[in-house]
């Protein structure tokens, strides 16, 4: 048996070789199957009513892969759910990575704000004009 030494990028770039490909990771399956956050996950990731129903093994096994065609609407939807998941409520139960074409694009535990927490941030009536 040959052993190496390999890190996360390497495993997953494969995966992604030409599409985009999301890897989504369940990183706290007790508060990803709480009422407060399930519907919340499943709707930022866009997930059909169909599909809900199967997502039971998905909590307990810890991941869920998206992937689709290399186009300029997919890369940016794929963007805003990366920064869907950087939310401070979400953070810590799941993590999504972001792969083109076997490259690392984003992953949401960047330390970066989530657009949904900065817009939350802004006092009433805070918004800006041309």
């Amino acid at each position: 048996m040959n052993y190496a030494v390999k890190t996360f990028d390497e495993l997953a770039t494969p995966l992604s070789r030409n599409k985009v490909f999301l890897l989504v990771e369940v990183t706290d399956p007790v508060l990803a199957d709480s009422i407060e956050h399930f519907h919340t996950i499943l709707n930022g990731l866009g997930i059909s009513e169909g599909f809900r129903e199967r997502t039971e093994d998905y909590w307990d096994r810890g991941y869920l892969v998206a992937e689709t065609e290399i186009t300029d609407q997919a890369r940016e939807q794929a963007l805003s759910i990366v920064d869907y998941f950087r939310q401070r409520k979400l953070r810590d139960i799941i993590k999504v990575f972001l792969f083109v074409n076997e490259q690392l694009i984003e992953h949401s535990h960047d330390g970066l704000p989530s657009t949904y927490d900065l817009l939350g941030s802004l006092s009433p009536g805070c918004y800006a004009t041309r």
